[in-house]
Parts: structure tokens; sequence; C-alpha cells
């Protein structure tokens, strides 16, 4: 089961998830779609080839070493890349997450607070949160890197480092501080900006007829994103609680 589920049916989708997103960071590097909502996308491309990569590397390379005798040789480099790549792929979630999160506010503003678009939705201001969501992705995983360590058992005994094993570690940072950054304020605050986002976009419906080319064009663009942040919620929310529950 786990050769078929995730040996060859999860390579399969993470790499159409590889190919579809390098396609879109194609499309979205041209001069005329240059905006700040697509870099915000262009970022995200980014961080889902990442977690995508994560996911070759810590679930589908495994599979394969484990029901591929000739495979075997390289289990050593699995485990070394699941030990690099884990906290990498978290923390490429975790830029997801809050890049999500930055586009949200975009549109809101852009949106439901049209005055202020000219000063606060800037090319710019963008990057700087893109960098500012990097670093922050980065420095909040850094105590993964010390979470698991590769040494060799001849009985069963538990995974991860003195650190990782560590019960307070386990409860403030795995537990709590994941539910509460991880969780809660990104979701809470997407969720509160999408309700505002559709009282707008069905304000708009009402005088489409009315509406010129440009507006148009940003009502379309709000929908399509509406639709992006809906289907990253479904799917990032089991992942969330499926670390929270390996944690526990």
């Amino acid at each position: 089961v786990n050769l078929i589920v995730l040996g060859v049916l999860g390579c399969g989708l993470a790499v159409l998830g590889l190919l579809g997103n390098c396609l879109s960071m194609l499309v979205l590097q041209r001069p005329k779609m240059r905006s700040s909502t697509s870099y915000f996308l262009l970022s995200l491309a980014v961080y889902d080839n990442l977690i995508l990569l994560g996911m070759l590397a810590y679930f589908c390379g495994p599979a394969l070493v484990q029901y591929s005798p000739g495979l075997r040789h390289i289990q050593s480099i699995i485990h070394l890349t699941v030990v690099a790549g884990y906290p990498l792929s978290l923390a490429a979630q975790m830029g997801s997450i809050y890049t999500c999160v930055g586009f949200t506010v975009e549109r809101y503003i852009a949106v439901c607070k049209p005055l202020h678009v000219a000063n606060t939705c800037t090319k710019s201001r963008t990057i700087r949160v893109i960098i500012l969501v990097f670093f922050w992705s980065i420095l909040y995983n850094i105590p993964r890197f010390f979470h698991y360590e590769i040494y060799y058992i001849t009985s069963d005994s538990p995974g991860g480092d003195e650190f990782g094993r560590n019960t307070t570690f386990k409860h403030i940072y795995l537990i709590y501080s994941q539910l509460f950054f991880m969780f809660l304020i990104p979701f809470l605050a997407i969720l509160l900006m999408n309700i505002g986002l559709i009282r707008a976009v069905k304000v708009s419906m009402s005088a489409q007829r009315s509406m010129c080319a440009s507006a148009r064009k940003e009502h379309n663009l709000t929908i399509m994103l509406i639709a992006v942040i809906v289907v990253f919620l479904v799917c990032q929310f089991p992942t969330i609680v499926d670390n929270i529950l390996v944690a526990v």
C-alpha cells in the first residue's frame, strides 16, 4: 500500500504539481503580469514547489527505497535528506500560509479600502512583505533542525534526538505554538478578510452591468483569489492537524 500510495501516486502527483507550479512561475514572470498580486502568487508557487520536494524526500523516497532492493544503496542519502528537508518543507509550509495571508490582505485593501491602494499595495511593499515572511518562516522553524538525528538501532526505540523528545519542547513548540502561529492567527485573519471580500463581491455583482473594463477585471481577479484561498485552506488544514497529532 505504501509503495502504491506514497511511492507511485505520491511521486506522480508531486511531479505534476512541480510542473504546474513551474509553468505558473513562467507566466507570472512576464512583464505584463507583474503586479503586487502576481508577486505574491509567484512566491506562493516557489513555496509550494519546496513543499512538494519535501514530500518527495520525506514520503515518496523512503517508500520507494523500502520496497525497491535496487535502491537500498541510497538509503543513507534519503535519511540525510529527511533530516535536513523536513524542517525546510515545514518552513515552506509556513511561508505559503503567510503568503496567502499577505495577498488576502492586499485584495481586501484593494476591494474594501480602495482609497488606500495607491499608498499600500505597491510592488516595493509587497517585496518587503515577501522577504519578511521568508525570514519569519526560517527563524520559526530553526528548532526543527534539532528535532531528529540519524543513528543506527538494533531494537525498537523512539525517534528524534533528546531535544526532539523533550516534553516541554513538544508541548510549547510542537503543539501550542504550532496551533497558534500555523493555524489560529493566519486562518482567522484569512477567514475574516474573506468574509469582507465575499460581501464586496456580492455588492459588485449587482452593479456588474455598469462596471468599466478595469473594474470588471478587478472583480474577476478577486473571485479567482477567493477560490485559490478556499482551496488552499482545505488542503492545508489536514496537514496542520497531522503535524500536531504527530507531535502528541
